[in-house]
């Protein structure tokens, strides 16, 4: 499939309509464990100069955070 037109998209969305609703509305009980992570791309110092990552011939810098919950 190359694409997919407006109509398609609004059709299969009503199909899950009352699916999604459901969940949404769902109780909560027990325990829920989570972990949340983020990251982001941080500038750099290299030879006296700060850059960005995305600098010609710079290596990624990123700086990753996870939180965990149990």
């Amino acid at each position: 499939m190359s694409g997919i037109s407006k109509s398609q998209v609004s059709r299969l969305c009503g199909e899950i309509d009352d699916k999604v609703k459901a969940f949404l509305a769902r109780p909560i009980e027990g325990d829920w464990p989570y972990l949340w992570i983020d990251a982001t791309y941080v500038k750099m110092r290299q030879n006296g100069r700060s850059r960005h990552r995305n600098d010609p011939g710079d290596p990624p810098c990123q700086l990753h955070h996870s939180v965990g919950h149990d």
